[in-house]
């Protein structure tokens, strides 16, 4: 089993995944030591090969998220060019594969349904993500944040628009 063997990776086609794998490179990181840091502008993902890797905010120091094997980190401040939303660091001793922005860039411009499935996983962390530090749900259980997650739908009002009103 390849690297990128895993979620959204498996809708590159197999030459793709294979030219993605190869642009990466490997890096280890010891208990502790940081991975990304918020407010960073994104430069690569990591995708985490062993070991355990501690997502938190650094302004609530909230955990939102322990990763381990297989998963990727780091990847929603590379589609989105936004800075880094959350602090990553290695929770144990942490293998990774790193890919570079430019490089997932490329893989996302030749696989539209790449992009896709990489969005929409994207969607459900920044969901996620936001139950987790910016709501009263935060303190629910991890499967519950993981469930409602599923299925919130973002939405955005005007400036003084009114949206709930008594009595309805």
């Amino acid at each position: 089993m390849g690297s990128l063997d895993f979620g959204p990776f498996l809708a590159l086609s197999t030459p793709a995944r294979a030219r993605l794998e190869a642009a990466g490179s490997a890096v280890q990181f010891a208990p502790g030591d940081p991975i990304l840091r918020e407010g960073e502008v994104a430069d690569a993902a990591y995708v985490i090969l062993s070991g355990k890797v501690r997502v938190q905010t650094s302004s609530q120091l909230r955990t939102l998220a322990t990763l381990s094997r297989p998963a990727v980190v780091g990847e929603m401040a590379v589609i989105t060019d936004e800075p880094r939303m959350a602090d990553a660091s290695a929770g144990s001793a942490v293998r990774a594969l790193r890919l570079p922005a430019a490089a997932l860039r490329a893989a996302i411009r030749e696989e539209p349904r790449f992009a896709d499935l990489l969005r929409d996983f994207a969607d459900l962390r920044v969901a996620r993500n936001f139950l987790r530090r910016d709501s009263p749900f935060g303190d629910l259980p991890s499967d519950a944040i993981s469930e409602l997650a599923g299925v919130v739908t973002p939405v955005s009002f005007d400036a003084g628009a009114v949206i709930v009103r008594e009595g309805e």
